[in-house]
């Protein structure tokens, strides 16, 4: 076993982890529907942090260039994972039981979640500093600074349309950004 092999399989457990949880309350979402109460900005937020998540682990194979990793590296690395799993359990309570209210969850727990998203869009940039892209593209630090104020003023801002517009703002810049920028990125084969 590489080292870089040694250093994903936990990264790979937490990012499973979070699409698991995700797709684990979507699916109660789904199944409890006559009594649910689905809400469109909470299922772009479940699209955006499974595409992130989904993005994570797929960028972090380019960085099998066979160089050791150091532990600091290796528990921001797992730090990093983190946090988008944590928004995945801020979307979707763990323990909820019968059908789920998307509009209330995601208002009790806005500030958390954009908190959190804040600090992830922050998190990024030293994981790709040690993947060797921070400058690939140009604008990765300046965009990657602007999701970070989004989320942070959406932390801080309970006002429904700019909630709105952040929900859909987030959910077309993360497939733009995974399929548009990171999509020209060499296949994984």
């Amino acid at each position: 076993m590489s080292s870089f092999e040694f250093v994903t399989v936990l990264v790979a457990v937490i990012v499973g982890l979070g699409m698991t949880h995700l797709l684990t309350g979507l699916g109660r979402a789904v199944h409890l529907r006559e009594r649910a109460s689905l809400w469109w900005v909470h299922l772009c937020w479940t699209g955006t942090v499974f595409l992130y998540l989904a993005l994570h682990w797929w960028n972090l194979f380019f960085a099998n260039d066979g160089s050791s990793w150091s532990f600091v590296e290796y528990i921001y690395l797992l730090f990093h994972s983190a946090l988008p799993f944590f928004a995945a359990v801020l979307l979707y309570r763990p323990d909820a039981e019968g059908a789920p209210d998307m509009q209330t969850t995601f208002e009790a727990n806005r500030s958390w979640f954009l908190g959190v998203w804040a600090l992830t869009m922050l998190a990024d940039i030293p994981t790709t500093a040690i993947q060797g892209n921070l400058f690939n593209p140009w604008y990765y630090l300046p965009t990657m600074g602007i999701a970070f104020v989004l989320s942070a003023i959406g932390a801080y801002s309970p006002n429904p349309r700019y909630q709105r517009f952040l929900a859909a703002y987030f959910l077309v810049f993360s497939f733009g950004w995974g399929v548009i920028v990171r999509g020209l990125l060499p296949s994984a084969a």
